[in-house]
């Protein structure tokens, strides 16, 4: 009776072991298939350089001082302390011709202050230097470089285009700790 028991609770355990075999084999990631038609929307929306972003979250780089923001209760609901919701929060990222065009929330910790407290958030209107488009075979993406100054600050920008009107904006500061924004591409060529 004993080896009974023994045998069905050894084919329970096997069943079991392998049902969560095969979850996890189902559960593989698929490869993305981008059509070459996609490819090529992509290759004209960067040389177009007429490209408008609509930032949902923005990824800073993780401090001490932004752990401290985010225990006071200060980050917007659904936020944690590397992952900030933008969605509710007014922004816009545009590059037209020549010019960026940027109002973005920054959170993260300035390295050197000039001037008086005013505006925060990288807030520019500027022509773009050492403009450089390249497409990603890896990604499957475009990679946009440029520099742009302000008044006070220069910025490396880093813009990625992927498919399905996806965006990821990465801004270095000369004066402030580097933040990342994922959000989505508003071409204005389809308005």
């Amino acid at each position: 009776m004993r080896a009974k028991k023994h045998f069905r609770f050894l084919l329970l355990y096997a069943l079991w072991i392998a049902g969560i075999i095969w979850l996890l084999g189902s559960c593989s990631g698929s490869k993305t298939v981008v059509s070459e038609e996609t490819i090529k929307e992509l290759k004209q929306q960067a040389d177009s350089r007429s490209i408008k972003v609509k930032a949902e979250w923005a990824i800073p780089l993780t401090t001490n001082a932004l752990a401290s923001v985010y225990t006071s209760g200060l980050l917007p609901p659904g936020s944690n302390v590397s992952r900030i919701n933008l969605i509710a929060t007014p922004n816009s990222f545009e590059i037209r011709g020549d010019s960026i065009y940027a109002d973005l929330p920054y959170y993260g910790e300035r390295r050197i202050v000039t001037g008086y407290p005013g505006d925060n958030g990288i807030s520019f209107k500027a022509p773009m230097e050492n403009y450089k488009s390249e497409y990603v075979n890896k990604e499957r993406s475009y990679r946009i470089t440029f520099d742009v100054s302000d008044e006070t600050e220069r910025y490396d920008v880093t813009v990625k285009l992927f498919p399905r009107q996806q965006a990821v904006l990465l801004f270095y500061s000369s004066h402030r700790n580097p933040i990342r924004y994922e959000g989505i591409v508003d071409n204005p060529q389809s308005e």
